[in-house]
């Protein structure tokens, strides 16, 4: 098994590499949407490399919304198919919980889509708990 690394994705190539795992999430947007979010302010996009091989990806940010207290909100944690169950995700979180800390964060935090139940374990799993809804409107 070749070693992996932890590492900000800053350049146009690692974004590239970087959208269709997040499309794997994200069915329903165009690769440019996805590029798009590189120009969101505090967008920041974490990858998980197994080797050279870019195998899974997180997007965060830096919020005050839940509880009004600053915390790492969690955009997008995507293992790529071909790599989920090798303990990427698990590892990927555990980077983020650890630049959260880094960043005087008190909570990390993300929301799930209904009847998401294998994200729904896989996230208890990871001693996290949910603490609420999201509730929207569609304008």
């Amino acid at each position: 098994m070749a070693e992996t690394r932890i590492e900000e994705l800053t350049t146009e190539s690692q974004w590239d590499a970087a959208v269709p795992i997040l499309g794997q999430l994200w069915e329903e947007k165009t690769p440019d949407e996805i590029r798009s979010w590189r120009e969101e302010e505090g967008y920041r996009l974490f990858g998980l490399f197994d080797g050279e091989n870019l195998v899974a990806v997180a997007g965060v940010s830096i919020q005050r919304v839940l509880h009004h207290v600053r915390h790492a909100w969690v955009h997008d944690l995507v293992v790529d198919e071909a790599h989920k169950r090798e303990g990427h995700g698990e590892a990927l979180l555990a980077h983020v919980e650890s630049w959260a800390r880094e960043h005087e964060c008190e909570y990390v935090a993300l929301a799930l889509i209904d009847g998401n139940d294998a994200a729904g374990q896989f996230y208890r799993e990871q001693e996290m708990e949910r603490w609420g809804d999201v509730i929207e409107k569609s304008l």
